[in-house]
């Protein structure tokens, strides 16, 4: 028997140098309920399998930790991503995050900061 939990429909979205927001959707859900910080995550207007979505750490209020990686034989994706429901975060932390991404065999330091500039972002309000 297999047990599928669907978990949420979200959009990812950027601004493209015109200005334009481009986005997609995507839906995430548990792997197996043993283990329901694993996600597979896919997107329906990319012809690929679902991706892995790990949330090492939550407080589910203001941020999260995720974690992914795949291997394609010769080479091996990983991605990392600390989300946040406000534009900053204490710099504890992110310390914090940062000594679990670091403990789990992740450089946190090859991570780029999203650009939170209040002008860069007036688009999502819109």
């Amino acid at each position: 028997m297999c047990l599928i939990l669907r978990i949420s429909m979200f959009q990812l979205s950027d601004f493209s140098k015109d200005g334009s927001i481009n986005f997609i959707v995507g839906s995430a859900k548990v792997k197996h309920p043993s283990e329901p910080a694993k996600l597979e995550v896919s997107f329906t207007e990319i012809p690929s399998p679902p991706g892995p979505y790990w949330v090492l750490s939550s407080d589910y209020e203001t941020h999260s930790l995720v974690y992914g990686c795949s291997d394609f034989g010769l080479f091996r994706l990983e991605f990392a991503w600390i989300l946040s429901r406000e534009p900053t975060m204490s710099e504890e932390t992110l310390q914090s995050l940062q000594n679990i991404l670091s403990a789990a065999g992740v450089n946190p330091e090859k991570m780029v900061a999203t650009n939170q500039d209040e002008t860069y972002c007036a688009p999502m309000d819109q």
